[in-house]
C-alpha cells in the first residue's frame, strides 16, 4: 500500500464526498446557523446593553469623572496629576449667588448659577456626557453656553449662535445685570437638574478673571477620573496623600465603577457554555454518525494510499466549508434579529433611550471564533477515528456492535419493551450524548423562562412605591412660583375615606420652620453638607437667621415603620417629644441635641423666611434615610425635621398636605384607581394634584414584559430546538443504519407494527430519561443560576415556569412518538429484498 500525495486528487475526492452527504450537510449547516445565530444575538445584546447602560449612567451623572475634591489647593492638584491612579483632573468653579429666570406655562421659575470649566474638565469630563453640541465653549468675557432645555424654558425653541440674553448675578450685596452672547448649546441628562428648575450657565475663564470679586463667592471643585478597577486601598492611599484640610471632602462616585461583577461573568459564561455545548453535541453527533455509516468507504481510501492526515484533512475541509456557510447565514440572521429587537429591548429596560446596537468588530470576531472552535472540536474526534481506521478493521466493522458497551441479559422470551431498553442503553456513549444535548437545551430553555418570569415588573414597581396610589401636591414642588395651596381639602379627604376597597390612607404634611442656628448643634452639618454648594462662614446664619430655614415633615407612624426602625422610641415620637433627621451622615448631628424653632412662611420676592408665633423645642431622637427629603418643597440650609402627624397638627393646624399614600385591596386595584382619578379630575384643585399609580405603572410596563418574553423566549426556543434536532437526527439515523437488522427481524416473524412499537419505545425511553435529568440535574442548575441572577436583579421573585416545562414536555413527547413512526414508515416503503440489497 503506497501513500498518495496527489493534492488535486484528494481535493476532488473531498468535494465528491461533500456532495454525496447532502442530508448531513443540511443538518450540519442548520446546527451551525443556530449556534452562530445564538452567539451573535447574545454578544450583540450583551455588548449593546453594557454600552447603553454605561452611556445612560454617564449622561445621568453628567461627567466621566468619578471622584471630586472640594476647594483643592495647587499642591493637591499637582499630587493628583502625578498619581498613576488618576487619569485626568479637571477644575470647575460655581458662582453661587446667581439670579432666576421667570417663564410662563407651568407657573414655575428657573434658578441658575454661573459655572466655569477648564479645558480638561470640558473636553475630558463633560463633553462625552452631552449630546447634540452646537457651537463652542465660551472664550470671550461676554459669551455663555447653555443646555437646550434651559433655552426652551426661556421660550427659545430655535436658538442661534450669537443671540443675546440678559442674566442677573450677585456680587456681594450688589446685583448686576449683564448681556451675554450665546456661543453654543447642547442636550444634557444630568439627574442633578432633572426637576427642571435648577440649571448652570457656562461662562468663560476670561469672565471669571475679569470679575475677581466673584472669587470670594465661588466654589472650586476638582473633578477626577480614576483608572478602572481601582482598589479601595488605593483610593484610601490617594486620599491620605492629599492631606485634606478641615472642611475639605474627597468623595468617590461608585456608580461609575465597573459593573462587570463576578455574578455577571458567571451568568454570561453559563449562557455561552450552554450554546457552545448544545452546538457541539449536535455537530459531533452528525459527523460521528456520518463517519460510522461510511467507515467502509474510509477503509477503502486507506487501500488506495490516502493517509490518515489526508482523511482528517478531507473531513476538516468539509467542516470549514459548512462553518463558513453556517456562520455567514447565522451571523446575518443574528444581526438582523438584534437590529430589530435590541433597540426595543434597551428602550424598555433603560431609563434613557440610548438605543445603541453594539455590533462591532469584537462581536463578529467573538461569534466567528466561538462557532469555529465549536465546529473544529466537534469534527476533530470523528475525523481522528476515520483517519485511524485500517482497511481490515473497516471491512470487519459492524455499526451496531461497535458502540455496544452494555452486556445484554439473555432472556427466554424478551418483551419488545425490554428489547428497547437494551437498544437504548446498549450504546452508552450515544445515549449519553443525546440525553446531554436534550437536557442542556431544555434546561437552558426553562432557565431563561424562569429568569424572565422572575423579573416581575409588578414587584419592581411595588419595590419602588410604598403605596398602591400616591397623590402629590404639585404646589409644593420645587420651583413652583405661585402660592403653596392646600389642594387636599376636607371634602377631598372625606371622599377618599368613603371609597370602598381602600385599606389604608396615610398623609404627609409639611410646614416651613426656622430653627435657631446653634454652632454646637448645626455647625458640623453646615460645614460639611453645604461645603459643596455654599461657601458660608459659620457666623453667617447668626447674622441672617431668616435664611436658615427648614421643612418640618409630619408622617403617620405605621407598623412597617416601627418594624424597620426598631431603635426609635415611637411612643415618644408620636407624643412630639422627639424628631427624626433625614440625613446621609448621621455623625454630623448629635442624637439627643435639642432644636429650638419657630414656624415660618416663605417670601418669594426675597427668598427669605418670615418667622411667626411661639418658639418650640424638640429633641433629636434618631435618623431616617435621606429619601425623606423628597417630601419637602424647598432646598434648605437647615436639615429637614421629621415629626409625627399628631405633633405637627398640634403646632401648625394649617400645615400643607404634600402627599397622600393609599393602599387598596388587590382585586379592586383597577376600580379604585379609576375612582381616585375621577375624584382628582372633578376637584377644584385638579391642576395642582399629581396621581402616581402602581397599577398604571404596571400597565405601562407591559411592553417591557412582552419584550423580555420575546427576547428570552426566542433564545430559549433556539436552544431547545438544537437539542430536539439532535434527537431527531439520532433517531432517524439509527433507524436507517439498523434497516438490515429490521429486515432480519421481519424475516423471522416480527411484524411492521412490532418493529414500529420497538422504535417508538426507544424514543419514549429517551423522553423519560431526558425529563428525569431535567427535573433533577436541570433544576439544580436552574437554582444555581437564579441565586446568581437574584444577586444582580434584586427585585427578582422566583417563579418556576411550570407551564413552559409542561409545554416543552408535551412537544417533546409528540416528537418522540411520531418521528420514529414517520422514519419507519419511510424505511418500510420498499420490499424486504430491496432493503436487503440496499444494505449490502
Amino acid at each position: 500500500m503506497y501513500q498518495n500525495s496527489n493534492l488535486k486528487f484528494v481535493w476532488q475526492l473531498s468535494k465528491r464526498n461533500y456532495s454525496s452527504n447532502k442530508e448531513r450537510n443540511i443538518v450540519s449547516i442548520l446546527a451551525i446557523i443556530l449556534t452562530s445565530f445564538m452567539l451573535m444575538t447574545i454578544f450583540t445584546v450583551g455588548f449593546s446593553y453594557i454600552k447603553s447602560y454605561d452611556l445612560q449612567q454617564l449622561q445621568l451623572l453628567g461627567t466621566t469623572g468619578n471622584a471630586t475634591l472640594d476647594n483643592p489647593s495647587d499642591k493637591q492638584i499637582a499630587i493628583l496629576e502625578n498619581n498613576n491612579k488618576v487619569k485626568n483632573v479637571g477644575i470647575r468653579e460655581d458662582v453661587i449667588q446667581a439670579g432666576k429666570v421667570e417663564y410662563s406655562g407651568d407657573n414655575t421659575r428657573l434658578y441658575y448659577a454661573l459655572r466655569y470649566y477648564d479645558d480638561i474638565e470640558w473636553n475630558k469630563h463633560r463633553k462625552p456626557a452631552l449630546d447634540n453640541i452646537v457651537g463652542k465653549y465660551p472664550r470671550d468675557e461676554n459669551e455663555i453656553m447653555m443646555s437646550s432645555w434651559v433655552l426652551k424654558k426661556m421660550g427659545v425653541t430655535n436658538p442661534q449662535i450669537g443671540e443675546k440674553y440678559e442674566f442677573s448675578y450677585n456680587l456681594g450685596t450688589e446685583q448686576k445685570v449683564k448681556e451675554f452672547v450665546l456661543s453654543g448649546y447642547f442636550d444634557e441628562y444630568d439627574n442633578s437638574i432633572k426637576d427642571g428648575s435648577v440649571a448652570y450657565v457656562l461662562v468663560s475663564k476670561k469672565f471669571v478673571e475679569d470679575n475677581k470679586e466673584l472669587l470670594t463667592q465661588t466654589i472650586r471643585i476638582a473633578d477626577i477620573s480614576l483608572v478602572e478597577n481601582i482598589k479601595n486601598i488605593e483610593i484610601e492611599n490617594l486620599e491620605d496623600s492629599l492631606n485634606l484640610q478641615e472642611k475639605q471632602v474627597f468623595s468617590v462616585n461608585p456608580e461609575l465603577q465597573s459593573q462587570m461583577t463576578v455574578e455577571v461573568v458567571i451568568m454570561v459564561c453559563f449562557i455561552i457554555l450552554c450554546i457552545v455545548a448544545c452546538g457541539y453535541l449536535l455537530i459531533y453527533n452528525i459527523f460521528n454518525i456520518s463517519i460510522t455509516n461510511n467507515i467502509h468507504y474510509y477503509g477503502q481510501l486507506k487501500v488506495i494510499g490516502i493517509t490518515k492526515n489526508q482523511i482528517k484533512g478531507i473531513l476538516l475541509w468539509q467542516g470549514i466549508k459548512l462553518a463558513i456557510y453556517g456562520v455567514l447565514i447565522g451571523s446575518l440572521l443574528g444581526y438582523l434579529f438584534s437590529s430589530f429587537m435590541v433597540p426595543i429591548f434597551l428602550n424598555s429596560m433603560l431609563e434613557k433611550k440610548t438605543g445603541i446596537v453594539a455590533c462591532n468588530m469584537w462581536v463578529v470576531i467573538g461569534t466567528v471564533v466561538f462557532t469555529g472552535i465549536t465546529v473544529f472540536i466537534a469534527i476533530l474526534k470523528p475525523a481522528v477515528i476515520a483517519g485511524k481506521i485500517s482497511p481490515i478493521e473497516a471491512i470487519r466493522y459492524e455499526k451496531n456492535a461497535a458502540n455496544r458497551t452494555r452486556k445484554v441479559k439473555r432472556r427466554k422470551r424478551p418483551t419488545i419493551f425490554q428489547m428497547a431498553i437494551d437498544n437504548v442503553l446498549g450504546d452508552k456513549k450515544r445515549c449519553f450524548l443525546v440525553l446531554l444535548s436534550m437536557t442542556l437545551g431544555i434546561t437552558a430553555c426553562i432557565t431563561i423562562g424562569a429568569l424572565v418570569t422572575s423579573m416581575n415588573t409588578d414587584n419592581y414597581v411595588k419595590s419602588n412605591m410604598d403605596s398602591d396610589i400616591e397623590l402629590k401636591n404639585k404646589t409644593t414642588a420645587l420651583g413652583y412660583d405661585n402660592e403653596v395651596a392646600q389642594v387636599f381639602d376636607v371634602e377631598f379627604i372625606n371622599s377618599l375615606k368613603n371609597m370602598e376597597d381602600i385599606r389604608e390612607i396615610s398623609m404627609i404634611k409639611q410646614q416651613l420652620v426656622v430653627p435657631m442656628y446653634e454652632e454646637e448643634v448645626f455647625g458640623r452639618y453646615v460645614d460639611t453638607m453645604l461645603s459643596g454648594e455654599e461657601d458660608i462662614d459659620p457666623t453667617y446664619f447668626k447674622s441672617y437667621p431668616n435664611l436658615f430655614y427648614s421643612q418640618m415633615i409630619g408622617i403617620e407612624v405605621t407598623e412597617s415603620l416601627k418594624n424597620e426602625y426598631k431603635d426609635v422610641d415611637w411612643n415618644a415620637f408620636e407624643d412630639g417629644q422627639i424628631c427624626l433627621i433625614p440625613c446621609s451622615k448621621p455623625e454630623l448631628i448629635n442624637k439627643g441635641d435639642t432644636i429650638t424653632f419657630q414656624l415660618g412662611s416663605y417670601e418669594n420676592s426675597t427668598g427669605k423666611a418670615i418667622m411667626t408665633g411661639n418658639k418650640y423645642s424638640i429633641t433629636i431622637g434618631g435618623y431616617l434615610p435621606e429619601s425623606y427629603n423628597n417630601y419637602g418643597s424647598a432646598r434648605t440650609a437647615a436639615p429637614y425635621v421629621v415629626v409625627s402627624q399628631k405633633y405637627i397638627n398640634s403646632i401648625a393646624k394649617d400645615a400643607i398636605i404634600s402627599n397622600i399614600m393609599i393602599k387598596v385591596n388587590k382585586q379592586a386595584e383597577k376600580a379604585v384607581n379609576e375612582s381616585v382619578n375621577k375624584l382628582v379630575v372633578n376637584s377644584r384643585f385638579s391642576d395642582g394634584i399629581v396621581v402616581v399609580s402602581a397599577f398604571e405603572k404596571i400597565e405601562g410596563l407591559k411592553q417591557t414584559k412582552i419584550t423580555l418574553f420575546g427576547m428570552g423566549g426566542s433564545l430559549a426556543v433556539v436552544l431547545a430546538l438544537i437539542g430536539i434536532i439532535n434527537f431527531i437526527n439520532v433517531i432517524n439515523t439509527s433507524i436507517i443504519e439498523r434497516s438490515r437488522d429490521f429486515v432480519i427481524m421481519e424475516s423471522i416473524g416480527l411484524t411492521k407494527e412490532q418493529i414500529m412499537r420497538l422504535v417508538t419505545y426507544e424514543s419514549l425511553i429517551y423522553f423519560a430519561l431526558t425529563m428525569l435529568f431535567v427535573l433533577t440535574v436541570g433544576n439544580g442548575i436552574l437554582l444555581f443560576v437564579y441565586n446568581t441572577f437574584s444577586s444582580i436583579v434584586t427585585y427578582a421573585e422566583f417563579s418556576y415556569p411550570i407551564l413552559l416545562l409542561l409545554g416543552i414536555g408535551f412537544l417533546l413527547f409528540l416528537i418522540c412518538y411520531f418521528v420514529p413512526k414517520i422514519a419507519i414508515g419511510k424505511n418500510f416503503s420498499s420490499t424486504i429484498v430491496e432493503r436487503l440489497k440496499t444494505n449490502e
